[in-house]
């Protein structure tokens, strides 16, 4: 009954994964992308040393937007907390910690960002989605390492 519980609690998330990229998944990325930023990581919080289980374990990762491709932002800075679940492909294999070879000052990244929902008030004054905590009106959808070739064919697709 726990495992259900933590597994309906964490789909319920907006888990990030990084998908194997292929020219159909990237094409989709772009799409359903409301902003697709590179950004360099200048910090990253020290891990907890633990694994999210009973309770959400969050690492924070700090940005500097280095370009934007699709939408736009304003701030060039942002942070994000990114969940540290065992077997996840933004985590480490063996320590509690976000993956280091993603996740490493000066690493740079393809974010592709979300519109967070706005809070709509219902008739009886109640609000049908929560309003996040965070000043950001975007989440991030999808992380990628920002390498020459992904660049590239990014660039192609949005040229089309």
């Amino acid at each position: 009954m726990r495992l259900i519980l933590l597994i309906s609690m964490f789909c319920n998330l907006n888990v990030f994964c990084v998908p194997e990229l292929n020219e159909t998944r990237l094409k989709t990325l772009v799409k359903e992308a409301d902003v697709i930023a590179l950004a360099e990581v200048t910090d990253v919080q020290p891990p907890s040393g633990i694994w999210s289980g009973q309770f959400p374990v969050a690492q924070g990762i700090s940005y500097k937007v280095l370009e934007v491709f699709k939408g736009s932002l304003k701030n060039d800075t942002f942070s994000h907390n990114f969940y540290v679940i065992k077997n996840d492909p933004l985590s480490d294999k063996r320590k509690p910690q976000l993956s280091t070879s993603l996740f490493a000052k000066k690493k740079k990244q393809l974010l592709f960002l979300k519109s967070k929902p706005v809070a709509k008030e219902s008739t009886d004054g109640s609000a049908t989605v929560q309003q996040s905590t965070t000043k950001s009106p975007f989440e991030i959808g999808h992380v990628l390492l920002a390498d020459r070739n992904t660049l590239k064919e990014l660039k192609r697709i949005l040229a089309l």
